[in-house]
């Protein structure tokens, strides 16, 4: 049975637009699509029915449910609106981003896994469009099964194949340590820049083209 975990650690790339993946000593390259378990794949969905999904299964977890990568807590509470809104236009003192483009992990109909990158200008990189990777969120069943990381190297090769695109950005608590090691076998490093969230130090981290990270067409 294949596994996103298990496959997307031998390789991939880009071939035509469709992102290929070597599935484990076969040396079968197969499209992303397919490189998961029978009736399940990364997919592209719209705002609407990743809101809508995130609504109903965020509503039936604790109140003091909070950004999940794997079943790792990753820092603030994630609460339904700030999740949905997230997605939407983004207009801050620092960062200016249009909508978001979601990723899901799918067993036929039902998510498992979602996550979503979104295009925009911050003022820590003032001379560049960067993509920011955020709501990475995973059923509490579906955990430690590697669909939060199939789910974020998808969006994250897709946003770096983008025109001009050349990083991807992320926030990730300083002591949460899971998360760091979590984003760095995506090929994420620290940045220089930190800020202070609810007194929490937390550091943008990035995927660059040209560090690990090169979609090839």
């Amino acid at each position: 049975m294949l596994t996103a975990g298990s496959a997307g650690s031998a390789g991939h790339f880009w071939s035509r637009g469709v992102l290929l993946v070597m599935v484990g000593w076969s040396g079968c390259w197969l499209p992303w699509n397919f490189l998961t378990a029978a009736g399940t794949e990364v997919r592209q969905v719209s705002i609407e029915e990743a809101a809508e999904w995130l609504v109903t299964v965020l509503k039936e977890e604790p109140e003091d449910i909070r950004d999940n990568v794997d079943g790792k807590q990753m820092g603030r509470p994630l609460a339904v609106d700030s999740a949905v809104r997230w997605m939407t236009s983004f207009e801050s003192s620092r960062s200016k981003y249009g909508p978001a483009t979601p990723f899901v992990v799918a067993s036929e109909d039902r998510f498992l896994s979602h996550c979503c990158v979104r295009f925009g200008e911050t003022q820590l990189y003032p001379d560049e469009v960067v993509s920011a990777l955020g709501v990475v969120y995973t059923i509490p069943q579906e955990r430690q099964k590697g669909w939060a990381k199939a789910c974020v190297r998808a969006a994250t090769d897709f946003a770096l194949k983008q025109p001009g695109i050349k990083r991807v950005v992320l926030l990730v608590a300083d002591r949460n340590l899971e998360a760091r090691k979590f984003y760095e076998s995506l090929g994420f490093t620290p940045s220089s820049h930190t800020l202070l969230n609810n007194d929490i130090p937390m550091t943008f981290w990035t995927a660059q083209l040209g560090i690990g990270n090169e979609p090839e067409s």
